[in-house]
């Protein structure tokens, strides 16, 4: 918790919360001059892209090292039969992955990124209804309430639907389930956030 309160800062603001998170992700923290935002949470840069190999050694090394692929191109060659050419030594070396994202959030690099996806609306409506419920100090919001203020709705099952009205306490029981499972995912995120893992 000390080194993820190092790293974030005091994160108490007064006022407006747009402006103060603004000012917080600006603020310089190291000797390089970053912003606060990017060094917590830009990938680093990558270091070197593909490009024209010039020298001998260097291709090489290129071509012991696991992570490159060292293609040779006659210049004299017809264009189409060099692109045909590279184009199957791709398919063979370099397959794409349909469906998957480019850069998966298990895959970063950045120093605080996410473990996995995550859905930022139910992470607003979690976190909505855990500032709603701690913030009523004596005057306590029902399920229902705090359920219609965040747009969590429950619709019953046409069966139930079309047997008889929905039973108002299986309703009310939905909604309470409902509430408890968001707080608990509020409270897992905060939890996790304290020691850095994100979400």
């Amino acid at each position: 918790m000390l080194k993820v309160y190092e790293d974030f800062g005091d994160v108490r603001y007064d006022g407006d919360r747009y402006r103060a998170f603004c000012d917080w992700w600006r603020n310089r923290v190291n000797t390089n001059g970053e912003e606060r935002g990017v060094y917590l949470s830009a990938e680093p840069l990558r270091g070197v892209w593909t490009h024209i190999v010039e020298d001998g050694e260097r291709a090489a090394e290129y071509a012991e090292h696991d992570d490159w692929l060292v293609i040779a191109v006659p210049l004299p060659q017809q264009r189409r039969y060099v692109d045909k050419s590279i184009n199957r030594l791709l398919k063979k070396h370099l397959p794409s992955e349909h469906g998957k994202r480019v850069d998966p959030a298990e895959h970063s690099q950045a120093l605080y990124h996410l473990s996995k996806p995550v859905l930022v609306k139910r992470l607003e409506r979690a976190l909505t209804l855990y500032e709603l419920k701690h913030s009523q100090r004596g005057k306590r919001m029902s399920n229902a309430k705090l359920a219609d203020t965040v747009g969590l709705t429950t619709k019953p099952s046409e069966k139930r639907m079309a047997n008889e009205a929905v039973d108002a306490r299986a309703q009310k029981n939905t909604v309470a389930t409902l509430i408890s499972r968001e707080l608990r995912y509020a409270r897992a995120m905060i939890a996790r956030a304290g020691v850095g893992e994100f979400p």
